[in-house]
């Protein structure tokens, strides 16, 4: 009867070595999709600047958490809450990115991973 051997260690290693491609090109991919993201923000904010700290200071950055890559968009000024939430969402700017462009990142990303050898 036939057998088949094979050295564990060498099927690891691989899978640590794939695993190591799939996270910088993540990486990677996540802070360009966050370059767009910022732009677009910045772009379409619906908003009247009347200091336009608001508007500069809108950003997304890209974090690692327990569970993968997360893109977050966010500015450091205190009324970025109130244009967000108030006026029944009138002013909002992060929530339509989100919406705008989730198809859009979760497609490429996947088309990415998909030719990583």
């Amino acid at each position: 009867m036939g057998s088949l051997n094979f050295i564990i260690d060498d099927v690891l290693n691989k899978m640590n070595s794939l695993n190591n491609k799939v996270d910088r090109a993540t990486q990677l991919y996540a802070e360009s999709a966050a370059k767009k993201m910022e732009a677009f923000m910045k772009k379409k904010a619906p908003w009247t600047d009347r200091t336009a700290l608001t508007r500069q200071g809108l950003n997304a950055r890209v974090f690692r958490t327990s569970s993968g890559k997360e893109i977050r968009l966010s500015s450091p000024t205190e009324q970025f809450k109130y244009l967000e939430l108030a006026n029944e969402k009138g002013y909002a700017i992060a929530w339509p990115t989100i919406q705008r462009f989730k198809g859009e990142v979760i497609k490429g990303w996947a088309e990415m991973i998909s030719r990583i050898r």
